[in-house]
């Protein structure tokens, strides 16, 4: 989104026709009676039965876990035709970083404290205790993580064609915070189909606005 290599807020390009026309699939979907907008209420209207899935991450496992118990299902995002065609939903992938400040008295102990939980054994723990999911190939290609459902799928959509990386640019909450507002609106039809591309600039000349 924010630049191909994730360090200049100047790379987000979605004020076009494809842009326009994800907006206008984000429309349709109100009146789609198989599509509801996620809300606080998504996971008890999945233990109800009124929606059987629902897009979000590994954050939301040990809720759904304890909700719905065996009868979790999980999955890699599917396809969706938003006017040209088959496409495969995509996700922003992050991982956790260890960082050593450049001004730390103990650089020396910092780095190894950091390689330490950074390192497969630790990763390994981490999933066996709290159900993170590594993101070393190494760990990610045990049993116990081939086995597992959630990570399974999060391996998978960490792969080419399933995720971008997340910009590390701090204008990702310039771009979170503009895009959250005119995806809600675009759904709930406050946006028209001439309000769109307009919508789309503004979005983008938030994104690309330095965070100091």
């Amino acid at each position: 989104m924010i630049a191909l290599n994730g360090e200049k807020a100047k790379g987000t390009d979605i004020d076009n026709k494809k842009g326009v026309s994800v907006l206008k699939w984000m429309k349709a979907q109100k009146d789609n009676p198989g599509v509801v907008q996620a809300s606080t209420n998504t996971l008890s209207l999945l233990q109800s039965g009124k929606i059987s899935a629902t897009l979000s991450g590994p954050w939301s496992y040990n809720d759904y876990k304890k909700a719905l118990g065996d009868n979790l299902g999980i999955a890699p995002y599917p396809t969706v035709d938003l006017g040209s065609g088959e496409k495969q939903m995509q996700a922003f992938l992050g991982v956790k970083l260890f960082g050593v400040k450049q001004d730390t008295k103990q650089p020396l102990a910092a780095m190894k404290l950091a390689k330490y939980l950074s390192s497969d054994k630790v990763q390994e723990l981490g999933f066996k205790n709290s159900h993170y999911i590594p993101s070393s190939k190494k760990v990610q290609a045990s049993q116990d993580i081939q086995n597992d459902a959630l990570a399974k799928a999060v391996v998978d959509m960490s792969k080419k064609g399933y995720s971008t990386p997340m910009p590390k640019s701090p204008a990702m909450a310039n771009f979170w915070t503009s895009a959250d507002a005119l995806f809600n609106d675009t759904y709930k039809g406050k946006i028209s189909d001439s309000q769109m591309l307009p919508k789309l600039t503004t979005l983008v000349k938030n994104a690309s606005k330095s965070v100091k």
